[in-house]
């Protein structure tokens, strides 16, 4: 059995070669329990051979690499022709794997959308399968979703993350997501380059950054090729299904004018590790309203095992939708910060992520502000209309403060509704006790009046602003 990944991209793809391209396959190899003799996995990649280069430096897809005929149709450059020529010098593999890191330049185009790009895609994956030899059955494109880019348009990076999604949600191109990549620190500089005035947030990955990448692209090399574990592998014994995107955003709901309740979805991981002191800070997470308003996060706190709570700087618009690292901007307090180490990630190191479309927010039973005219759910004030808000059940909000008090050695000091939702989504609730049938005796301890309680505790949080029971 013999595998194949195929670089494809400009600089950046070069040093990724450069600095783990061994390590890739031999990670790819380890994974699915190949010796490295009998079966084997190899990295392609030419970035020297006049005519035979698989990576080219500043270079876009569209424009450099095919041109654009007329709606749909695509002609190939000689930079394409030079791929196809180094891919029909490399048949016979069982499998071969385009690993695609190519967006930096495309980033650039302001008037790129998806659904060009993907036409782009589609038009080069049958010239080059053909190069191969091999059906798209025997040739996945694993794209590297778009990392950031120094100058690019936060829009056309969103888009061509979009673009990748939709070919790996159509099973007939067969695609996936070879990792994400917003945590990096963008530092290398090669020499012809010149000094820089910032360390972080160039135009090229450090060989920190690489080796990160290359540990997410093995992983989801060996998931694609599952099929091809061998008994006793790593991918074998997780039943072919092992960790290698991160946690997707799934659900996100509104608990007050500036609050959000966020549901992940495991991939093959449990649980969240302690958030980092940026991540703390919220950043990368922003909700876009429909008028364009983008309001930033400026706090994140884990709620239970595959649920965050996202606080925002003011509030949140009507009809938003949320993303996690939108356009071209890494994980980084501004641009000369790092980004390793900044992303909400999950037991197995890998980074939480949404939808490149976002995550539409579904309405709590507070209202949240926004704009919009009468007869569309959003008063002429500006407040999105909502049910009366239910009485407050003062046993769940006084048993959920002391299981936080167990929990954490201090006091809820947040929003009521945030502490409800942390307490129902650690299912810690027990159920109220049920009322006895009779007169307690004398000599029984008598149940707490939680009503009176919450009364002065809602009296010292009005005066003091501090909660105590």
């Amino acid at each position: 059995m013999e595998l194949d990944i195929l670089l494809r991209g400009q600089s950046n793809a070069f040093l990724l070669a450069a600095d783990t391209g061994q390590a890739i396959a031999q990670e790819v190899q380890r994974l699915l329990g190949f010796d490295g003799t009998t079966n084997q996995v190899w990295l392609q990649a030419d970035w020297s051979t006049p005519g035979a280069q698989t990576t080219i430096a500043s270079t876009s897809l569209v424009g450099d690499w095919l041109t654009q005929t007329a709606p749909g149709q695509w002609q190939p450059t000689a930079l394409e022709q030079g791929l196809l020529r180094f891919a029909s010098q490399h048949q016979g593999f069982d499998s071969t794997a385009v690993l695609w890191l190519h967006n930096e330049y495309d980033s650039f185009n302001p008037n790129l959308d998806a659904a060009t790009w993907e036409s782009a895609v589609r038009a080069d994956a049958a010239l080059l399968r053909q190069a191969l030899g091999l059906s798209a059955a025997q040739s996945p494109y694993m794209f590297v979703s778009a990392i950031p880019f120094e100058g690019a348009n936060d829009a056309t990076a969103q888009a061509i993350r979009l673009g990748m999604e939709h070919l790996a949600a159509d099973p007939g191109f067969n695609a996936a997501i070879a990792g994400r990549a917003q945590d990096v620190d963008m530092t290398f500089r090669f020499a012809a380059e010149g000094p820089n005035s910032h360390v972080y947030g160039g135009d090229h990955i450090s060989a920190e950054d690489a080796t990160l990448l290359a540990h997410r692209i093995a992983l989801s090399l060996a998931q694609q090729w599952a099929g091809h574990a061998l008994p006793g592998s790593p991918v074998a014994l997780a039943g072919g299904a092992i960790a290698n995107l991160g946690p997707q955003v799934v659900a996100a709901t509104q608990l007050d004018a500036n609050t959000l309740a966020l549901t992940l979805a495991p991939d093959s991981a449990s649980g969240l590790q302690p958030l980092g002191a940026d991540a703390a800070r919220g950043l990368g997470w922003s909700v876009h309203g429909a008028d364009g308003q983008v309001v930033p996060a400026d706090q994140a706190s884990i709620t239970g095992t595959e649920t965050l709570t996202l606080h925002f700087a003011s509030a949140l618009p009507a009809g938003g939708t949320l993303f996690y690292g939108y356009g071209s901007g890494r994980l980084a307090l501004d641009g000369d910060h790092p980004g390793q180490g900044n992303a909400v990630y999950d037991s197995a190191g890998l980074p939480a992520w949404t939808a490149a479309s976002g995550v539409a927010i579904a309405a709590g039973g507070v209202g949240a502000t926004g704009t919009g005219t009468n007869g569309t759910g959003i008063s002429s004030t500006g407040t999105v209309a909502s049910s009366p808000a239910p009485a407050m059940d003062w046993y769940a909000l006084g048993q959920a403060q002391l299981d936080w008090f167990s929990q954490t050695g201090g006091w809820w000091g947040g929003p009521q509704a945030n502490l409800l939702a942390w307490e129902a989504a650690s299912h810690a609730t027990p159920a109220a006790p049920a009322a006895p049938a009779a007169p307690a005796l004398a000599a029984e301890a008598a149940t707490p009046d939680w009503n009176a309680m919450a009364a002065t505790v809602q009296a010292n949080l009005a005066a003091t602003g501090q909660w105590y029971l």
